[in-house]
């Protein structure tokens, strides 16, 4: 005789169907669907002294039942962002790249402060103007092809991202690959 703690053999994990006090006789419960959209629910039945047991099932159609969406809350206002304190920049990702790289910018102060975005050459020189004039408040996104400022693709090689605004300066190393 199997003793069964809450529906449940504790030592085989075998689950009992009914609530028959006493021995559990019907086991190991599964429901399934059929290719109609019905419940197909199958156990073993052990209350047959001649066989054993036996394998029952029963199939039930389904209904639909109303459902009621709960509406969402309404979304409360969160504080307002806090621009940078400081000229953030990077990290650039994917790098080393090959194709087109992106870089992350955080600039202090209010819209409208000026901003200049240059690539330099491992030896300085001036490779790319990617932007210059007024830097959209907070954080943006700089990218970057791998072109000089005639269009044309560069060499493999180190160079460098050179942000500045408000007085501050940031380098970043980028690595090209071709």
């Amino acid at each position: 005789m199997q003793v069964l703690q809450g529906g449940v053999s504790p030592s085989s994990g075998v689950v009992r169907v009914d609530e028959d006090p006493g021995q559990a006789d019907q086991l190991d419960p599964g429901v399934g669907m059929d290719f109609a959209g019905h419940a197909v629910f199958v156990w073993a039945d052990t209350r047959s002294s001649s066989s054993g047991a036996d394998i029952l099932a029963r199939i039930m159609e389904l209904s639909p039942t109303a459902v009621d969406e709960i509406p969402a809350p309404e979304p409360t206002p969160g504080p307002e962002p806090v621009p940078p304190l400081v000229l953030r920049v990077g990290p650039a990702r994917p790098n080393p790249f090959s194709g087109t790289l992106g870089v992350p910018v955080e600039v202090p102060g209010a819209p409208g402060s000026r901003i200049t975005v240059q690539v330099l050459s491992a030896q300085g020189a001036l490779v790319s103007s990617l932007y210059e004039g007024e830097a959209p408040g907070g954080s943006f996104l700089i990218r970057w092809n791998g072109t000089d400022s005639r269009g044309r693709g560069v060499a493999s090689g180190v160079y460098w991202l050179l942000v500045r605004a408000g007085g501050e300066r940031r380098a970043l190393r980028l690595v090209h690959v071709r």
